[in-house]
């Protein structure tokens, strides 16, 4: 795994994390990651409803609790980029891109 002046990247400690407990994972089906990312995702809202004192089933929660969430979204994110062929690089760089469309969105909208 190439690191980045002697430290591997947080992306590069998930794969690796991956790489060392779950054997072929990258042969797993892209969509059953894709799966694995909602259900995340749909945990960090719950825990926000939660913080803000909303749902059924209140139970308290910490800003610490949503963000340990974000960190399983993060993890499945890249694992299903991963699975798919998507690199680090060449995630960053769509998301670089995905910004500067964003921002001349936004430009457009404040012009007119």
């Amino acid at each position: 795994m190439e690191r980045r002046d002697g430290i591997m990247t947080l992306w590069q400690r998930i794969v690796e994390f991956n790489d060392r407990n779950f054997g072929d994972w990258r042969k797993v089906d892209a969509v059953w990651w894709a799966l694995c990312l909602g259900g995340e995702v749909g945990e960090v809202q719950n825990a926000v409803k939660k913080l803000f004192g909303g749902g059924t089933n209140r139970t308290s929660t910490s800003t610490e609790d949503i963000g340990a969430e974000c960190a399983d979204v993060l993890s499945y994110l890249v694992t299903l980029c991963e699975s798919l062929g998507i690199s680090e690089k060449e995630f960053n760089d769509m998301v670089l891109r995905k910004l500067d469309e964003n921002a001349r969105r936004l430009s457009e909208r404040v012009r007119s």
